[in-house]
């Protein structure tokens, strides 16, 4: 009598133990639906949350700095073209474009920049002038007297009032204006983009450096394609004031 009791507690242990694993199983299910559903308003959010406000600096895209000499004038040839039509398909979506330009600055304290050359960009000269392939009338031109498009000037001020959150920096010398510029953009919380079709140095090597650095320490690089496929995706969105 004994053992037969024995044996039906075992059967009813076992079945109890076959109920529990089905309500564990069908609990755990319930769980991972709902994660699932967690995950998917995540990702939603997330992708709402991506969209956003960028403009276009060029750096000393200027009709003496791209003329300084043969090599030069060759340099900014290869690049010029495909980035006009970059700059051209991003105003058509709405992003504004910014022009640095350099200035001569009479009391510059660095006795190398009173050179010839550096005296060629007089304001309102035709040599300091923005190049011709690259400016519209809805542009804005900010003034610089330094390598760095923030130093001592308003284009901070130009893109808070317009909400800029991501700077896309192109134009020339890479390792020099568009690289100073970009590392002062990220000090002051700005994202960085750099087209690595869209910027210029005279010797070549010297853009490839300039973009290994700012891909590693301050930005991202794209092609000029790529970014304008993030403006149609929707990732980036002109910025405007509000």
């Amino acid at each position: 009598m004994l053992e037969i009791q024995f044996f039906q507690k075992i059967e009813f242990l076992q079945h109890r133990l076959v109920a529990v694993k089905k309500s564990v199983m069908v609990k755990t299910r319930k769980v991972f639906k709902n994660l699932s559903c967690l995950t998917v308003i995540s990702y939603k959010f997330k992708g709402e949350n991506i969209m956003k406000r960028c403009a276009i600096v060029t750096a000393d895209l200027q009709n003496a700095a791209a003329n300084k000499h043969a090599a030069r004038i060759k340099a900014v040839e290869a690049f010029l073209p495909e980035h006009t039509e970059f700059l051209n398909k991003m105003r058509a979506k709405g992003i504004p474009v910014v022009h640095l330009q350099q200035i001569y600055d009479p009391n510059d304290p660095r006795k190398y920049k009173h050179t010839d050359y550096d005296k060629k960009f007089i304001e309102g000269s035709h040599e300091a002038a923005i190049l011709d392939e690259v400016c519209q009338e809805s542009d804005i031109i900010v003034q610089k007297h330094r390598d760095s498009g923030f130093y001592d000037n308003n284009l901070h001020d130009v893109l808070q009032a317009m909400n800029v959150e991501v700077v896309i920096l192109t134009g020339m010398q890479s390792q020099i204006c568009v690289q100073t510029t970009a590392a002062d953009a990220t000090f002051r919380g700005y994202e960085v983009l750099v087209p690595s079709d869209g910027v210029s140095a005279t010797k070549p090597e010297d853009t490839e450096r300039a973009l290994d650095w700012m891909q590693k320490y301050v930005g991202t690089v794209k092609t000029q394609k790529e970014i304008y496929d993030d403006v149609l995706a929707g990732e980036l969105i002109g910025g405007k004031h509000t």
